[in-house]
């Protein structure tokens, strides 16, 4: 069995980064599909708000320090799932580590890089290829 060269992870929707308070930013919502499971859930997360330890431990910025490759980050201005922030802060964090990363960011794009999805697609190949 070989090894593993890269992994590659299409991530398009990362509600729980935290960014330096330890807690998704004022007024972000959790998007738990379907009750009442999903009622639960987001119910059971509001409560834990307040509860850093809880965030730093779902969050993947905690981790950065034990990233074995370097990383791409892509990100539309004009995402309105996910602020732009988060993908600047995880940047500014995995650097601080030392770290590989590059990120991407695509003027007046989507959460789904709709308008640049093959720029962004051959900046992953290029990416893996290295």
């Amino acid at each position: 069995m070989g090894r593993i060269r890269f992994g590659f992870a299409l991530v398009v929707v990362v509600p729980l980064l935290v960014a330096c308070s330890g807690r998704p930013a004022s007024g972000s919502v959790v998007q738990v599909p379907g009750p009442p499971l999903g009622a639960r859930v987001h119910r059971a997360l509001r409560q834990l708000g307040g509860e850093p330890h809880f965030w730093a431990a779902i969050s993947a910025n905690t981790y950065v320090g034990d990233l074995s490759g370097p990383i791409q980050l892509h990100h539309g201005t004009a995402d309105h799932s996910v602020p732009l922030e988060y993908s600047l802060e995880l940047e500014k964090q995995i650097r601080a580590t030392g770290k590989s990363v590059e990120l991407y960011v695509y003027e007046g794009d989507d959460h789904n890089i709709a308008k640049n999805w093959g720029l962004a697609m051959n900046r992953s190949v290029q990416f893996m290829d290295k």
